[in-house]
């Protein structure tokens, strides 16, 4: 081994020492590289990441033959939104999520759909993220859920985001395996996912050596599940294991 002195790039992330000891993460020169890639340097950039209006659905046979996109790559710009997600942009996660879901077979929304996250990326590739010299110790869980957005095999869409201090440090989206009946059970099952990554981020924040204050919140926005889950660990408290 060597010192090589501070870090500076590592897999396509450039990282930044600032004066304070903080460090920066960013993929900017990563989405140039992205943006050059696919002809779309000289793009229009975009304000969010997906059109609100636009609803993602499997073409048919027909529409497939006569997709004028087809040769657009998109398994390999998904590819792309992948690592470039789970590296530093916690913000495309729901889009990019959405677009895996069909790279066998992507029609002509589809494609559109990943031009339009391009043009997002264009006016967002500045985006950093930024760790604290000496971060507090609070490690607090935000997680959400989408219940009727699959309007095909009605599954539901979930995720979770996690800081450390104000820093994000742990994020995920993903389409569950199950079809529930309720918007309650919808956050449940969000909520248990959240958990188990909290639980998880928890063990390896104790065998670094960092003492958490207290419990860890989790944030979630359905009442019901929040009941279910306050009466569900008052009830575990008077049993034993």
């Amino acid at each position: 081994m060597d010192d090589r002195g501070q870090l500076k790039w590592f897999l396509g992330i450039d990282f930044q020492h600032q004066p304070d000891g903080s460090y920066c993460m960013s993929q900017e020169r990563y989405v140039n590289a992205i943006l050059s890639k696919f002809n779309m340097t000289d793009c229009n950039p975009a304000a969010t990441p997906t059109d609100t209006n636009t609803r993602l659905l499997t073409a048919s046979a027909e529409k497939q033959e006569n997709n004028q996109d087809t040769q657009f790559p998109y398994c390999q710009a998904a590819g792309c939104f992948i690592y470039l997600m789970t590296g530093t942009r916690p913000d495309i996660s729901w889009t990019v999520s959405k677009l895996s879901q069909f790279l066998e077979k992507p029609n002509t929304t589809y494609v559109q759909a990943t031009k339009r996250l391009l043009h997002y990326l264009k006016g967002t590739k500045h985006y950093i993220l930024k760790y604290s010299a000496k971060p507090k110790d609070e490690l607090t869980m935000f997680t959400d859920s989408d219940w009727t957005s699959d309007i095909e095999d009605r599954r539901l869409a979930s995720g979770y985001l996690t800081t450390l201090g104000t820093a994000p440090i742990s994020w995920n989206t993903c389409k569950q395996a199950t079809v529930v009946l309720s918007s309650c059970e919808v956050e449940y099952l969000g909520l248990t996912d959240a958990v188990k990554e909290t639980l998880y981020l928890r063990n390896i924040l104790g065998a670094l050596g960092k003492t958490l204050n207290g419990k860890t919140p989790v944030y979630c926005d359905n009442q019901g599940t929040i009941a279910l889950a306050s009466n569900t660990s008052s009830q575990q408290s008077h049993e034993t294991y």
